[in-house]
This record gives C-alpha cells, structure tokens and sequence, in this order.
C-alpha cells in the first residue's frame, strides 16, 4: 500500500525496505508507552497557535508540519525513526523544576 509523504507523492516499498537488514530490532517494545508518558511529564501547556510567525509574518515553524506522525508508522519508515520523531514533535511549555 502506497505510504503518503508530506510535499512529495506516494511511495511504495520495495524488497530493500523490507529486506531482513533493514527489519526493526525485534527486541524493542513498541507497545511500552513509558517514552510517551516521559515525553509528556510537566508539560503545562501545548501551542496556542498551530503556526508561529516572524514579525513580517513569514511562518517559522509549523506545529501541523508533523501531524503526520500521529499515523501509524508506514512500510517505508524505520518503527524505531518513526517513534523517535514522535516524541521529537511534541511541543509546549513544560515545567522542568519546583
């Protein structure tokens, strides 16, 4: 099934993508969401603007650019990358110390 990329078309897998030297190590636990709930700790609050803008109101960064990654992870990303970049894409302000 084609897996949709941001900005570019469809794509496919093929045999290298799924070759066993590219298969995830089966020794991780994809299902022990303890990433999540660290990546979340102290978190006071998420954006309030998908988009933040300079002051001649170019868009600098763009929360909504990695919405994509609250998919599932496709056949032709790596479940290690693709969990990775999830918790890179969150965002907010967080209280790191009392």
């Amino acid at each position: 099934m084609p897996a949709s990329r941001p900005g570019g078309p469809a794509v496919t897998t093929t045999d290298a993508d799924t070759s066993p030297g590219t298969s995830p190590d089966t020794a991780l636990d994809f299902a022990d969401r303890a990433d999540f709930e660290d990546a979340d700790r102290g978190l006071v609050a998420g954006p309030a603007n998908a988009k933040i803008t300079a002051a001649d109101g170019r868009v600098v960064w763009d929360f909504d650019a990695t919405a994509f990654l609250r998919g599932d992870c496709p056949d032709t990303a790596h479940p290690s990358l693709w969990r990775q970049s999830q918790l890179c894409a969150r965002a907010g302000l967080y209280e790191v110390t009392e």
